[in-house]
Order: structure tokens, then sequence, then C-alpha cells
């Protein structure tokens, strides 16, 4: 289903932006992902991130992106997404979820992260995966990151 929209419509657009519903993008450097992608010697960029758990200070009937900041230091990453500039990649080349064919190597950058909110996941295929989680001061920190970015961004 990719390869047909990428054929259909993706290609004639200026930016590609993979990423799920329940995942938020963040520039360490305060750049837009255009430029992160203008940056790159490749035409796309590819990147991981962090887990943002499902613990919630206040009880909402709608779960909303800024009610969640913490992450699990015993949690592994997310799998990589990626942004790229269809014009400056060659047609042939494969988009997969989390990749690309194998004869295209995009710029692997950390300046850019990956925030996945389990809280907010449509994951159906994981009813564990979505239950709320217990804070545990041994293990859940803050993303200070993220509450700055929510801070500017969200106005609640």
């Amino acid at each position: 289903m990719l390869e047909h929209a990428k054929l259909r419509f993706l290609s004639y657009s200026n930016l590609v932006v993979n990423v799920d519903i329940d995942e938020l993008i963040l520039s360490k450097e305060n750049k837009t992902l255009s430029e992160h992608v203008n940056e790159s010697t490749s035409g796309a960029i590819i990147f991981s991130g962090v887990w943002i758990q499902n613990i919630r200070e206040k009880e909402q009937t709608v779960p909303k992106y800024s009610d969640f900041k913490y992450i699990d230091i015993r949690k592994g990453k997310p799998a990589k997404k990626w942004v790229l500039d269809p014009s400056r990649c060659d047609k042939e080349i494969q988009w997969n979820l989390h990749s690309f064919s194998k004869e295209f190597a995009p710029d692997e950058v950390d300046n850019v992260e990956l925030k996945h909110f389990t809280g907010i996941t449509p994951n159906w295929r994981n009813i564990e995966f979505r239950k709320e989680k217990k804070f545990n001061p041994e293990f859940n920190f803050i993303d200070k990151e993220l509450v700055k970015t929510f801070e500017k961004v969200f106005f609640d």
C-alpha cells in the first residue's frame, strides 16, 4: 500500500513523513524536518527515539499527548522512522515502514527523536501494551525535552 501511495501521490510532495498517529517527532536543534532533510546527503533521514509511557498525573476522559511525559529506562528504543524529499531520492527505491530497500542508505541522525506514546496508541494487537502503568520512581523519569516542547505548543 505504501508503494502505491508513493507512486500515485507521495512522489509529488515536498516532504514525506513516515510516522503513526501515536508518534511525535522532536528536533533537538529547533530546526524543521525540511531543514534536516535538506542538510542530508541522501535526501532522507532515519531516526529512533523513546517510548513515552502510559502514565498520567491527571485523569482525563480522553487522553491527550500532553498528559504523558514519562519514559521508562528499562524499555528499548521504538522502531526507526524516516522523513524524505521524494525529488532527491531515486524512484526505484522501495519505501518500507521502518527502512528502505537495501541499495539506499538514508542519513541516520541523532538530533531528531521519535516520541512513541503508548497511552495514545491504537495498537489493537496488544491490549497489555495500552494498559495504564503505575509510576515507579526507580525506572520512570520525566522527558524534559518533551515537557518543554509541550509548554511551547499546548496551552492547557
